[in-house]
């Protein structure tokens, strides 16, 4: 029977000390295998799809500086267009530990801090709301506030600090004197108190009492204040009855943000003493010492709060940084002895939030942990979002594959002109002169060019135009009879210096002008009336246009014979007409020169230079020009011839005159006559048989007053005045 006894003896022993084996081998919590398993369950960034614990897992990577913004990414993605959490059911709690998170990570929240705030309801405290001003006098002050979009004013009298309306007591009832339930209507009161109208006020004060203790919620030390009364509090989803977890978890991301905004007073009132996590949010919220004190004595000897991992993980977030360093010690050996063999805690909430609460300042840690994602370094263009996978604690980098498993546009060097940044260097087509399949017109755009483009190539250069491929073109006109511009430059055919004279001429049998064929460079096809409206004197033509081949005679005036150009033309001017281009002595024998014999220089075989004064009457001088030589030579000329003369012309004039006479007008008989008032009443307008010697249309009055116009010259008034200028010739040789 001992031998039994002793042997259970021994078996206990054994027993015991491979307990205590187990539990130093386990004693040191593995926080490396906990955020293992915690990358482990992230799918793009979600964990379980759910708010709260990609939130947590959040805050656990952020707090060691991992990047954390693929979880960041997700709880964006989940936000409603309401600025709450999920988007497809809003609630209180989601949208605090969303907001936590998201703020902690660096994010603006404001949008989110507008959506708690009218997701409040009014609470039924039972407590008081006092309104106290400290003033010696006595005199009135006006209380405002808004209420459903409206401004309500309200005047209370006062008398040296006492209100004598509101049971002449110093505290001034807020919800019975200014208006009955008014508090209880709203969750939040914003308060206008002016007391101007005092001549002194020492302070605005707002409080607030439950039971026998007081609570000071807003002071203000002048004369006129805007205090704020909070009777909020915070359902499960917005604008519901009060829960006091969902306001619990509302002000822990309120305080977070650091608002103004609080429902304290409902958690007050609300608040269980033997709850851990009433305790440990509370002290956080508020920082008060007697919510740290009881949380601390409620820790049971296993280091836990209630053999629970979450209420376990929230006492070390409160007091972690408090005086309280040993329960913190005491939780940690509980932690360890609930890690599992996968290293976590259960599962993703309680692990990370174990991980946040408890490990956040863990040294030693390795690079990352297994199946953790990182960003690749390159995130510009389309390696934005790129990642890798931890592998053995170890991130190797991202090399080319990774970035193009990633996105199958990715390129190590940028060969693409697309419009993306291939190569993610944050420069979109480096190096590209154009984007693929980009157009532009060709650098030729005459001709058979005209139209032409040419198409930017995948590799982003601009190929140039392959003009050969363009029909009938040619890099120097060779095709001269096609009226088309074959080689672009704007010339077609014989304009074109590439084609030769002997091009221009196409012997099809007609004079075709417009290439530029005439009867010099194309007589097959040519004659030389074709020459007669090319504008310049041809072979065969007496002047541009007119005269010898020509049908239209030569008109030669005074003013068309000289055409200003310095020099003297033999064949249309002379020194007669045009003295300041034909002179005696510049080598040219005009016809003047050689019918008046007078320039034996420019004409050969000319009598010598007419001399005045020599007492000769030279040919060329004349009384006018030289009297001494040839004044008595006309008296001896002269006799009957000149009058003769004269009397002749006198008669060729009246006969022309009557022709011109009847041609022009022998239609006004056809006209319908006017009566005889009418042209006795109108000045007849005599206007030159001739009218104006240039070729322009010129409007005029006929001899009965109707309009007429002349259209230049006629073939009888060419006479004329050839007649004239002749017998004016013969009267000066007679002189």
């Amino acid at each position: 029977m001992k031998k039994r006894e002793l042997m259970k003896c021994k078996l206990l022993l054994i027993a015991i000390v491979f307990l205590i084996f187990i539990y130093s081998a386990s004693a040191e919590f593995n926080v490396g295998g906990a955020y293992t398993y915690l990358a482990s369950k992230s799918v793009n960034g979600s964990y379980n799809n759910n708010i709260i614990d990609t939130s947590l897992a959040l805050l656990a990577f952020d707090a060691i500086g991992r990047d954390a913004s693929r979880e960041a990414s997700y709880l964006r993605s989940q936000e409603s267009e309401q600025k709450c959490w999920p988007k497809q059911n809003c609630n209180v709690k989601d949208t605090a530990f969303a907001i936590v998170a998201l703020s902690a990570a660096g994010l603006d929240m404001s949008s989110e801090e507008r959506w708690l705030k009218n997701a409040q309801s009014a609470a039924s405290l039972s407590g008081t709301w006092y309104l106290e001003i400290a003033t010696s006098d006595t005199g009135s002050c006006k209380i405002s506030y808004e209420q459903n979009n409206q401004t309500v004013e309200k005047e209370i009298k006062i008398t040296k600090g006492f209100f004598p309306e509101c049971g002449n007591t110093t505290f001034f009832n807020i919800n019975k004197c200014l208006v009955k339930g008014v508090i209880n209507a709203m969750p939040s009161l914003d308060l206008d108190v002016n007391c101007d109208m005092l001549s002194s006020v020492d302070s605005v004060t707002i409080m607030y009492r439950a039971e026998n203790s007081f609570y000071l919620v807003d002071e203000e030390s002048a004369s006129r204040a805007k205090v704020t009364i909070s009777n909020g509090c915070f359902g499960k989803t917005a604008k519901t009855a009060c829960d006091y977890e969902s306001s619990l978890y509302a002000n822990l991301a309120l305080h977070q943000i650091q608002s103004t905004l609080d429902t304290e007073f409902y958690l007050r009132q609300g608040y269980d003493a033997t709850n851990p996590l009433h305790n440990a949010i509370l002290f956080i919220i508020t920082g008060y010492a007697s919510y740290a004190k009881e949380l601390a004595n409620k820790q049971r000897n296993s280091g836990s709060w209630n053999e629970n991992v979450y209420q376990t993980a929230f006492g070390v977030l409160a007091l972690k940084d408090s005086e309280y360093a040993e329960n913190v010690e005491n939780a940690k050996k509980y932690f360890e002895r609930r890690q599992l063999a996968d290293y976590s805690l259960g599962n993703v909430q309680d692990t990370a939030l174990t991980l946040y609460a408890a490990y956040a300042d863990a040294s030693g840690l390795p690079e990352c942990f297994n199946s953790e994602i990182g960003l690749c370094a390159k995130q510009a263009g389309v390696c934005e979002g790129s990642y890798e996978i931890c592998s053995n604690n170890t991130f190797l980098g991202c090399d080319d594959a990774i970035y193009n498993s990633f996105n199958k546009s990715y390129e190590a060097e940028e060969i693409t002109c697309d419009e993306v940044d291939n190569d993610c260097d944050g420069n979109v087509d480096t190096g590209c002169e154009c984007i693929a399949g980009e157009k532009r017109p060709c650098g030729l755009q005459y001709g058979v060019c005209n139209g032409t483009i040419e198409i930017c190539s995948s590799d982003g250069k601009w190929p140039g135009c392959d003009y050969s491929k363009v029909e009938g073109y040619e890099e120097s006109e060779k095709n001269c009879k096609d009226d088309k511009d074959n080689d672009c430059d704007d010339t077609i055919d014989f304009v074109d210096d590439d084609c030769s004279i002997s091009s221009i001429c196409n012997g099809d049998g007609k004079c075709d002008k417009k290439k530029g064929e005439d009867s010099n460079n194309c007589p097959e096809d040519c004659n030389e009336e074709d020459n007669c409206n090319n504008g310049v004197k041809d072979e065969f033509e007496e002047g541009p246009d007119c005269g010898g081949v020509c049908e239209e005679p030569c008109e030669i005036t005074t003013k068309d014979q000289c055409n200003g150009d310095g020099t003297c033309d033999q064949e249309t001017e002379s020194s007669e007409f045009c003295p300041d281009e034909c002179t005696c002595g510049d080598n040219v024998c005009d016809d003047y020169e050689l019918n008046s014999e007078n320039c034996a220089e420019d004409c050969e075989g000319a009598a010598a230079e007419a001399v005045c004064g020599d007492g000769t009457c030279d040919a060329g001088e004349t009384a006018e020009s030289c009297a001494g030589d040839c004044e008595g030579a006309m008296q001896q000329e002269g006799g009957s011839g000149t009058i003769w003369y004269v009397l002749l012309i006198i008669a060729a004039l009246g006969v022309i005159g009557y022709i011109v006479y009847r041609k022009k007008y022998a239609k006004l008989g056809k006209e319908k006559k006017t009566s005889w008032k009418e042209e006795t009443t109108k000045s007849p307008v005599f206007q030159s048989l001739f009218g104006d010697k240039k070729e322009e249309k010129t409007i005029g009055k006929g001899l009965l007053g109707k309009s007429f116009v002349s259209r230049g010259k006629s073939d009888v008034e060419k006479e004329l005045e050839k007649s004239i200028a002749e017998a004016k010739k013969l009267i000066g040789k007679e002189k």
